[in-house]
């Protein structure tokens, strides 16, 4: 009898604790968007950094392993959000027609359920537009499910050559 109850005991605590470690792994980092003023006194922004309007980005896209924008449709087991990941991929071409320019993406697919990420490095793209695209990929996936946007940072499930 003590050892039965020594069993459940020990199955109750390590199911306590997978759960509460899936709990904290699905949580997702909220969107992103890097903006600085300029670092010295004469206010001249720094080589890195691009004045738009009013404000400042910083331009970390020209290193090598950084994209301007990253898309990442996720699934906590139940598939992505197909219908906003079409609606982003056309959002693309739309953009791309309606400013006259083609720009390059980069789309890697990295899971079993339709995990997918969208790298964009938008190098085609003056700083403006550059800037009216990411608003408007804000605007077009702020209530989809599953989607994490980043700014100026590397492509994570990006293939490697």
């Amino acid at each position: 009898m003590p050892a039965q109850l020594f069993s459940a005991i020990l199955v109750l605590t390590i199911s306590f604790s997978s759960c509460k470690n899936h709990k904290d792994s699905t949580k997702s980092p909220e969107m992103t968007s890097e903006k600085t003023t300029p670092a010295n006194e004469s206010g001249a922004a720094d080589e890195n950094k691009i004045k738009t309007d009013s404000t400042v980005i910083v331009v970390d896209s020209l290193k090598a392993d950084n994209y301007r924008l990253i898309v990442v449709f996720y699934s906590i087991g139940m598939g992505t959000d197909g219908p906003s990941l079409l609606k982003f991929e056309e959002s693309i071409g739309d953009y791309s027609k309606e400013i006259g320019k083609n720009f390059d993406y980069e789309r890697a697919n990295w899971g079993r359920e339709g995990e997918t990420d969208f790298c964009l490095r938008l190098n085609e793209l003056s700083a403006t537009q550059q800037t009216e695209f990411v608003s408007k990929t804000k605007e077009l996936l702020k209530s989809a499910k599953w989607v994490n946007i980043y700014e100026n940072k590397p492509c994570q499930h990006k293939r490697r050559r």
